[in-house]
């Protein structure tokens, strides 16, 4: 019998017959003495659509023809195209019963998802994101386990200052109150009904500019709550706006908005109120250390010192008060407004004697408040400067008072719009 010798030769390994007439040496790869015959093709882990299928309303169910539905398993959630998210329901022969879940990403109801798409099974789809930046209604996805709902109710606008006689002391406008902020996370079996109504509240208007002749500035418009459901089951409330500058008094903000109330709006020299948290007349605003709360809008001395905003632990800061003038008739700076969230400077009031205008706020990145906005300068022989705007829930700055007739008093700043998000978890 011939006795084969195996040596390993840079990781070959070469056979050659011990005894007998030895053939030229063979060279082959372990694997090929390892190596078996090939087995069958698996089934295919995913499928094409075969045919163009109509999206139907969210919970119900469309019929899709597929090029295989082997791999499918009712209860198990399926990819279609990119950005489809459905969940299988049956599989009757050469289609996949599928379930519109309502994904935020899912093609419009009665669009189309075109054939060719690829249908591949997925262990869950990834949060859903319904964002609300006007009112309108939230279809509830189905079959999910959580929700979680964020509001931001509107902020209060800014008041108008005062339109003053030369060298003559007045008030600029009181600022907005910040809008409250909500955020909840509900079961799903706490959610019965198939759809909700989403009302978001805008923010409060400006106090118009007064010219022509000596008077008091404007009131700003409180910002609206914003609810799902109604205001019984989520409620932000909205922010209280500045009262108008004045010849004779300070200016006052408007009060915080709430889980319970809307903030309400300064009347004169008598700072809003807020559930929790209220206006100041005549100084810099009211912080809110409460989750949930705004902040309290600043206000205008009588000698035309402007208060500025004031920050919020979860809720909307409030805006700087308008500049007005001292004893002397001098015009002076407009109050800063305040950052919020991750903005990293606060919104600066505007400069005395024509100088930079004051700061808008700024919406920010995430499911929060934005800042605020800065309060106007007074101004002598020039317009008051107008209030800057809030930014998302966010306090408006109140204007500028002034000492020319004919070029009037600075208007209120806007408060900053609510919005709602609904982040459902599968």
């Amino acid at each position: 019998m011939s006795k084969l010798r195996i040596t390993i030769t840079q990781g070959n390994w070469v056979v050659r017959l011990v005894d007998g007439l030895p053939p030229p040496a063979v060279r082959i790869s372990p694997l090929q003495l390892l190596k078996g015959d090939k087995g069958a093709d698996g089934a295919p882990g995913y499928a094409t659509l075969t045919a163009l299928a109509s999206v139907p309303a969210v919970g119900q169910a469309v019929d899709l023809s597929v090029s295989s539905n082997a791999w499918a398993t009712v209860g198990g959630f399926v990819l279609v195209g990119a950005t489809d998210f459905y969940k299988v329901t049956a599989l009757p022969a050469g289609k996949i019963t599928a379930k519109n879940i309502g994904h935020a990403s899912n093609t419009a109801i009665g669009g189309a998802l075109a054939g060719g798409a690829k249908v591949m099974p997925i262990g869950a789809p990834p949060q859903s994101v319904a964002t609300f930046s006007a009112s309108g209604t939230w279809l509830k996805p189905t079959d999910a386990t959580s929700h979680r709902a964020v509001l931001i109710g509107g902020a209060g606008g800014g008041g108008s200052g005062a339109l003053a006689p030369a060298a003559t002391a007045s008030s600029g406008g009181g600022a907005g109150g910040g809008g409250a902020r909500v955020d909840r996370t509900m079961l799903d079996v706490d959610l019965p009904l198939a759809s909700y109504p989403v009302a978001v509240g805008a923010g409060g208007a400006g106090g118009a500019s007064v010219t022509g002749a000596t008077a008091d500035g404007n009131n700003g418009l409180s910002g609206g709550s914003t609810t799902i459901g109604g205001a019984n089951l989520l409620y932000a409330g909205g922010g209280g706006a500045g009262s108008g500058g004045s010849t004779s008094r300070a200016s006052a903000g408007g009060g915080a908005g709430s889980i319970r109330s809307q903030g309400t709006t300064a009347s004169g020299a008598t700072a809003g109120t807020g559930s929790f948290v209220s206006g100041v007349s005549g100084s810099g605003g009211n912080s809110s250390g409460l989750l949930t709360t705004g902040a309290g809008g600043a206000g205008c001395s009588a000698t035309g010192t402007a208060g500025a905003g004031a920050t919020a632990l979860d809720g909307g800061s409030s805006g700087g008060a308008g500049g007005g003038h001292n004893a002397g008739g001098s015009g002076q700076a407009g109050g800063s407004g305040r950052a919020s969230g991750q903005a990293a400077n606060d919104p600066a009031g505007g400069v005395a004697g024509g100088g930079a205008g004051p700061q808008n706020g700024v919406d920010l990145p995430g499911f929060v408040c934005g800042s605020s906005g800065g309060g106007g300068a007074s101004a002598a022989t020039i317009a008051g400067q107008n209030g800057g705007n809030g930014g998302r829930g966010a306090g408006a700055g109140g204007g500028g008072s002034s000492a020319s007739l004919a070029n009037g008093s600075g208007a209120g700043g806007k408060g900053g719009d609510g919005c709602a998000w609904v982040i459902t978890t599968w």
